[in-house]
């Protein structure tokens, strides 16, 4: 079953580092396209990086 806060921010997972340089919360989104990826998916993502966790990182990852 899937985290509540994860499904908030319509990310697959939600990691977290102490790293003081590159640390704070990484927002990774996983999904399976049939087709190019569209912008506004890449931008859906960039959207709730900083809106709702205050993520400093994202990773899209893909499969066709």
């Amino acid at each position: 079953m899937e985290h509540p806060a994860v499904r908030a921010i319509k990310a697959s997972a939600r990691s977290w580092s102490h790293r003081p340089s590159s640390g704070g919360y990484c927002i990774v989104q996983a999904k399976h396209y049939a087709k190019c990826i569209q912008p506004d998916a890449v931008l859906a993502l960039a959207g709730v990086l900083g809106q709702d966790h205050h993520a400093s990182k994202a990773i899209f990852v893909t499969a066709s």
